[in-house]
């Protein structure tokens, strides 16, 4: 059963896409605080919507362990991932308000 047209998929995927450029200059300064709390805030909204993806927890934790050893950098590659996941969930809870069978 086709629960999502292929061109409503492929829509929603060039988008997530394209909105990485917008992820990578969302917070000033590149510090991983801010990082982080911009991931916790994008997947926050998707997890409200029920659509937590499984890998956020252990990638949370990496990034807080990356910050305690003093690399900032791989804690922002890593929040930068999260908010970027967490915007594409939030697009694919929107693509699943309309997801049904079309006759």
């Amino acid at each position: 059963m086709k629960l999502i047209s292929t061109k409503s998929f492929a829509s929603a995927l060039i988008i997530a896409v394209l909105s990485v450029g917008t992820v990578s200059s969302s917070f000033a300064g590149d510090d991983a605080a801010a990082a982080i709390a911009e991931a916790k805030k994008a997947t926050g909204v998707a997890k409200k919507a029920g659509f937590e993806w499984k890998n956020w927890g252990g990638m949370y934790k990496k990034a807080e362990a990356a910050i305690k050893d003093g690399k900032a950098d791989v804690a922002i590659k890593i929040a930068k991932q999260l908010t970027f996941q967490g915007l594409a969930a939030q697009k694919q809870a929107e693509a699943a308000k309309t997801a049904g069978p079309r006759f």
